[in-house]
């Protein structure tokens, strides 16, 4: 006699899905998505970290990026460059990593915007988290970390058209 197997009642598990997810070119655009996605979120969880940390250790951080400039370069920057270049690198590479996984989706008219636009309110979020630390936000950082986001999705998507015209690296058209 065969033993029949008890099903148990749990409801199916639903995997975790990101935004926009449905737009993808194909299954092997859809992995390259998730990990470029991946990473922005991870580059945004850096920035909440680094905004969360106390006036005294942010200023050591940025003492010790001027002193390896120096030893590099010869440059001897002010402590304001210093945070104002970290601040636009930090959302340039978030800009870069949003820019690669919408490279790997069927583009709207309006998706560069929309990233652009999560990257300022990702940016304000960043700064409102200040008030907490005892670090003074500043709105100027909110308006450098968005040119951040705006440059490094630029730039990663001028490569795109570049190397692949704007269109699918399969081939197909970009939709209009």
């Amino acid at each position: 006699m065969k033993s029949l197997a008890l099903k148990k009642n749990r409801p199916e598990e639903t995997p975790i899905r990101l935004p926009f997810e449905r737009l993808a070119l194909s299954p092997a655009h859809l992995r390259r998505y998730r990990v470029f996605a991946g990473l922005a979120l991870a580059v945004f969880a850096l920035a909440l970290v680094m905004s969360m940390m106390p006036g005294d250790l942010s200023g050591r951080q940025s003492a010790l990026v001027q002193r390896l400039i120096y030893r590099l370069t010869g440059l001897r920057l002010d402590e304001t460059v210093v945070r104002k270049v970290g601040h636009f690198a930090e959302y340039a590479a978030l800009g870069a990593f949003a820019g690669l996984a919408l490279a790997q989706l069927k583009r709207t008219r309006w998706a560069a915007a929309k990233v652009v636009l999560a990257g300022f309110v990702a940016a304000f979020l960043d700064e409102t988290l200040q008030i907490f630390t005892g670090r003074g936000p500043a709105i100027v950082d909110v308006w450098i970390d968005t040119l951040g986001v705006a440059f490094g999705l630029g730039f990663v998507l001028a490569l795109n058209a570049l190397f692949f015209g704007g269109e699918d690296p399969r081939g197909s058209a970009p939709p209009q």
